[in-house]
C-alpha cells in the first residue's frame, strides 16, 4: 500500500491519500484515525488495475472505516470512559448561501452486468453487550430546527421514500417496532410504533395515510391490529376524534364514489369457533337527547322460515327484530320468546 499525507503544521492533518498499487493488497482497508486543526481528509479505496505479473486482475473494492476511539476505564471500577463519537456534518456558510449537505449514498451498480444490486445504507444503533440494564442505542432522524425569530422560515421536515422503479415495483417503506425476548423467564411487550403530529399554537398536526394512485386501481389502505397467538384476546382498533373546548371532533367514514356504483361500508363483528357467541355491534349517540339518524333505506334480516332463523340465531337477545317469510311477519324476541308484531298483507 502506498500511502501519502500532506500537513499545513505540527499536530494538524491536512490531506490524507491512500490507495493500492502493483498488487499489494496487505491492510487494504483504509482508516482514518485523527483528522486536526479543521483540515480536510480524502479517503477513496481504487480498484486494482494490474496484478503483480502484469496481467489485469478482478476484486472487490476495498472498505473505508471511520471509526470513534474506544474508551478504556482505569483500574478504579467506580470510573467510566465513553467511546468516542463520530461526528459528520456538513460546512457552515459565512456568506449569501446555503450550509453544506451531508450525502450518504450507496454506490450504484454498473451498467455493464445483469443481477448486480446497488449498495444499501444501513443506520444502525450499537447493541447493548453489557450485564444488567444494557440498552441498545437508539437511531434519531430528525429536521433541523428554525430558530431565526421575525422570519417566516419552516423547520426542516423528514422524508422517507421508496425508490422508483421503471420496470418493476416501486420500493417498499416498512416501519417496524422491534420483537421483545424472554430469556430472564420474564414476559415483555414488543416495540411500539407511534406517530404523532406536532403541537401547534393555531392547529395540531395532521396525520394523513394516503395510498398510492393506480391505472387499473387504487392502493389499498389496511390497519390491522396483532393476534393473540397462545392466549389472551386480539388487540383492539380504537379510533376517536379529539376533544374540544367547542365541539369534539368528528369521525367520517365514507366509502368512495364510483361511475358505475359507490363503495360498500362493511362493519362486520368477530365469528367464534367455540360455544360462546360472536362479537356485537354497538351504536350509541351522546348524551342530551343525542340521536341515531338513519337517513336511507334500513334493511332487517329475512328468514325464509322461522327453522332457519332459529339455526341461524339459537340464543337471540332480548329485542332482536327479524321478518319471517313463512308467515309474512315481523318478530320480536321478548326475551323468552317470538313474538309477532306485525303482518304484511
Amino acid at each position: 500500500m502506498a500511502q501519502t499525507t500532506e500537513g499545513t503544521g505540527p499536530g494538524s492533518v491536512d490531506r490524507v491519500k491512500s490507495r493500492i498499487v502493483n498488487g499489494d493488497v496487505k491492510d487494504s482497508n483504509l482508516r482514518l484515525a485523527t483528522v486536526l486543526n479543521g483540515g480536510t481528509a480524502d479517503l477513496e479505496s481504487v480498484e486494482l488495475i494490474k496484478a503483480p505479473d502484469g496481467t489485469e486482475s478482478s476484486m472487490d473494492g476495498k472498505s473505508l472505516v471511520i471509526k470513534g476511539g474506544e474508551g478504556y476505564a482505569s483500574n478504579n471500577e467506580e470510573d467510566s470512559a465513553d467511546g468516542g463519537d463520530v461526528v459528520i456534518s456538513g460546512g457552515m456558510q459565512h456568506a449569501n448561501g446555503n450550509s453544506g449537505d451531508v450525502l450518504i449514498n450507496g454506490g450504484d451498480s454498473s451498467t455493464d452486468f445483469e443481477n448486480s444490486d446497488a449498495g444499501d445504507v444501513v443506520l444502525r444503533g450499537g447493541d447493548g453487550l453489557g450485564p444488567g440494564d444494557s440498552d441498545g442505542g437508539d437511531v434519531t432522524i430528525r429536521g433541523g430546527n428554525c430558530e431565526a425569530e421575525g422570519t417566516d422560515g419552516e423547520a426542516g421536515g423528514v422524508v422517507i421514500r421508496g425508490g422508483n422503479s421503471s420496470g418493476s415495483a416501486g420500493g417498499d417503506v416498512g416501519v417496524f417496532g422491534g420483537n421483545s425476548g424472554s430469556s430472564d423467564g420474564e414476559d415483555y411487550e414488543g416495540g411500539r410504533v407511534t406517530i404523532q403530529s406536532g403541537y401547534g399554537t393555531q392547529s395540531g398536526g395532521t396525520i394523513q395515510l394516503t395510498s398510492g394512485d393506480g391505472s387499473q386501481g387504487g392502493g389499498a389502505v389496511s390497519i390491522q391490529a396483532g393476534h393473540a397467538i397462545d392466549s389472551g384476546y386480539g388487540g383492539n382498533i380504537n379510533i376517536y376524534g379529539g376533544d374540544g373546548i367547542n365541539q369534539g371532533g368528528g369521525l367520517h367514514l365514507g366509502s368512495g364514489n364510483g361511475a358505475q356504483g359507490g363503495g360498500d361500508i362493511l362493519i362486520q363483528a368477530g365469528n367464534t369457533s367455540g360455544s360462546g357467541k360472536g362479537g356485537d355491534i354497538y351504536m350509541t349517540a351522546g348524551n342530551n337527547g343525542s340521536q341515531i339518524i338513519l337517513q336511507s333505506m334500513v334493511r332487517m334480516p329475512i328468514f325464509a322460515t322461522t327453522t332457519v332463523r332459529d339455526e341461524l340465531f339459537p340464543t337471540p337477545q332480548m329485542g332482536c327484530i327479524c321478518f319471517v317469510q313463512e308467515v309474512n311477519s315481523l318478530t320480536l324476541y321478548t326475551g323468552a320468546t317470538w313474538a309477532v308484531i306485525g303482518f304484511v298483507s
